[in-house]
């Protein structure tokens, strides 16, 4: 996918990038920043978040099976993010989420998560489960 013909979109409010491996190009758009919903799957480029801190308007990001995701920074930009999926990631440290007031879910199963340390007390929907 070309960056550019994202851009001739600026309605676009839902995105799902499946097994494409590069979304640097996210972060220098001006469409993508309406975008409310954002599936990013199977990467295994992915390591961080800061490609997608422009994206403000987030209140829903999946995640799912980026293998190669260890950190989350970045993502404290996020303040609407209300539904989060890491499932299936390489995700240790949920300390960049504390201060995200929306996240109301949040889906860890198959993470190498420890502890919930870092996850906002106002998530009402936690799913876990350990590989």
């Amino acid at each position: 996918i070309r960056a550019d013909s994202l851009q001739k979109l600026p309605l676009l409010t839902s995105l799902t990038l499946g097994n494409v491996n590069q979304i640097g190009f996210l972060s220098t758009l001006n469409a993508p920043k309406k975008l409310t919903f954002l599936e990013v799957v199977y990467n295994t480029k992915i390591k961080d978040l800061t490609a997608l801190e422009g994206l403000i308007n987030l209140e829903k990001i999946n995640l799912e099976s980026c293998t190669t995701l260890t950190i989350l920074d970045g993502i404290e930009k996020m303040t609407k993010l209300r539904t989060l999926n890491l499932d299936n990631t390489s995700i240790k440290d949920l300390k960049p989420l504390q201060k995200l007031e929306h996240l109301t879910t949040a889906h860890l199963v198959g993470t190498d998560i420890h502890s919930l340390r870092g996850l906002p007390s106002n998530v009402t929907g936690l799913i876990i489960k350990r590989n």
